[in-house]
């Protein structure tokens, strides 16, 4: 059985080829987010017939027809309107895959890590792999495989789990944890010549990755009586360090390019928590406390964007510290993962039923009080989430092994 670093709802894949998912939830994190740098060493991101009304008084569009007044969408509107499934395409970029358990995006590829030790002409191992964007493959041949040894374990209750793919100017990193010690490693290649080298291999479970310019950063679970911290090193060279230490239980880690930021448990398995930042003298600053579930921080435009898996909110905060937490949206039950750029607040969820099959990928505005539009929906074990700059990227992995796709959707029709 599939584990994860933290206590949250699990997917569950049996170790037979054919065998049947079973989900109530996930949660990953994939930071992409391509800032110029951090301190410390870096210088210088199931349908139904119509809308339906959230707790939070905002709109949730499923029918992709009409707005909140009634008005249909037409060419002098002074915003497009998000994409849903009744009026845009879901593109298969990649299909029968096994097991696709992160996901990120360039200007250039599609980056994704494939586990499970039945993948065709794999050696039993995993692979990370990447795609041309704009380019759809119906058969292993159009891959590029960037890392053919990934192990293999994540789906079939060998001794891996929580896999991230991250995302910086130059390099793609991903992590893996192992469930024996626990410990994780985490390796990188270089974009331009997908060289590799390992970054670390260290104790404790990773949560979540974030890559820069130059640096590292990864959030590190509580385990039993020893805390969690936030760790890092430059890409080349240095040695892995810990930046704030002695955390209760961090569940995810980003940054605005200037300061450091995560979400954490209040203790490993609470539910209560905060979204904390580092400050220039080394001090942590909470910045929303007493938060449900937080996971799945990103900043952009000067706040804090946030999941809260046990009450379904999308949240802010200032990153600055000033002012008091602001709900963006709800969400389908058991949100997991977060995107956030100029066009909107993007968010997965795995839905509540046992089968897995009621994934869905939303967005809502940046701001508070805003139409929450449900682009995807009836996801089979949707398990990671990407943006770029016009489209919305997810993996499922099916209800068997050699069932998995990478699915994209325009943001806006």
């Amino acid at each position: 059985m599939r584990q994860l670093a933290i206590a949250f709802p699990y997917v569950l894949l049996l170790a037979a080829g054919g065998a049947a998912v079973t989900a109530c939830g996930a949660l990953k994190d994939a930071d992409a987010v391509a800032d110029p740098g951090l301190p410390g060493g870096e210088p210088g991101d199931e349908d139904d017939d119509g809308p339906g009304t959230r707790t939070d008084g905002s709109v949730t569009e499923r029918d992709g027809g009409t707005k909140k007044d009634g008005a249909t969408n037409d060419a002098s509107d002074p915003e497009p309107e998000p994409c849903t499934e009744a009026v845009c395409a879901t593109d298969v970029i990649a299909k029968d895959l096994h097991g696709p358990v992160a996901v990120a995006v360039n200007a250039t590829h599609v980056f994704w890590i494939e586990v499970g030790s039945t993948i065709p002409n794999a050696g039993s191992y995993g692979q990370l792999i990447r795609l041309v964007k704009g380019t759809t493959c119906a058969d292993r041949s159009c891959f590029d495989v960037v890392d053919p040894l990934v192990l293999d374990g994540e789906l079939e209750g060998r001794y891996i789990y929580n896999t991230f793919i991250a995302l910086g100017p130059s390099d793609v990193c991903y992590t893996q944890t192992y469930n024996a010690s626990p410990g994780h490693s985490i390796a990188c290649f270089a974009l331009t010549t997908l060289s590799k080298r390992n970054l670390v291999t260290g104790t404790g479970a990773v949560p979540s990755l974030w890559v820069g310019a130059t640096q590292a950063r990864w959030a590190i679970s509580a385990n039993g009586a020893t805390a969690g911290e936030v760790r890092g090193r430059p890409l080349t060279g240095g040695t892995a360090q810990a930046l704030v230490p002695l955390r209760p239980d961090p569940t995810s880690v980003t940054s605005d390019g200037t300061a450091l930021f995560w979400t954490e448990r209040e203790a490993a398995g609470a539910p209560k928590g905060n979204v904390a930042a580092l400050r220039a003298d080394g001090g942590v600053a909470i910045l929303a406390a007493d938060r449900s579930g937080p996971t799945s921080v990103k900043a952009h435009g000067g706040y804090l964007y946030w999941l809260e898996y046990s009450s379904k909110l999308v949240m802010r905060v200032r990153a600055d510290g000033t002012g008091t937490p602001q709900q963006i949206a709800t969400t389908d039950p058991n949100p997991f993962a977060l995107e956030v750029d100029a066009s909107g607040v993007y968010w997965a969820s795995a839905g509540a039923a046992a089968t897995g099959s009621e994934g869905s990928v939303s967005r809502a505005p940046l701001t508070p009080g805003g139409q929450t539009t449900v682009m995807m929906s009836n996801l089979r074990n949707a398990y990671a989430l990407a943006l770029d700059s016009s489209s919305v990227y997810v993996t499922t992995i099916g209800a068997q092994l050699g069932q998995g796709r990478v699915l994209r959707m325009s943001k806006v029709r």
